[in-house]
């Protein structure tokens, strides 16, 4: 990776985190990108350069917190059955919960 693609992955990485402090505190009504341009520590151009607008910013967020889930379930098979399937949902759940703990708060 070079240099400029090091910048804006960095960049990029501080506006999801700022977006997703600001959703999970003023949900998405509440949130601007305003608020989650200061808490990233740039302009609010440099946000709407990359993601032009909230609606953009949100679906990210959830984008890649579905993405998690997904990572971490993701050995759940039919043929297993039910209680297998809810044993390693829980699990799951439980493993998320300590390692991102945002992840459940930004529904």
């Amino acid at each position: 990776m070079n240099k400029q693609s090091n910048k804006r992955k960095q960049s990029q990485d501080a506006i999801m985190d700022a977006a997703r402090d600001e959703f999970i505190q003023q949900g998405f009504k509440g949130a601007t990108v305003q608020a989650i341009a200061d808490n990233a520590n740039m302009p609010k151009a440099n946000v709407l350069y990359y993601y032009q607008n909230k609606e953009n910013l949100y679906h990210k967020v959830l984008e890649q917190t579905l993405e998690m889930w997904d990572t971490a379930i993701g050995d759940i098979v039919l043929e297993d059955g039910p209680k297998i399937a809810l044993e390693r949902f829980i699990s799951a759940k439980v493993d998320i919960a300590f390692e991102n703990p945002k992840a459940s708060k930004i529904y």
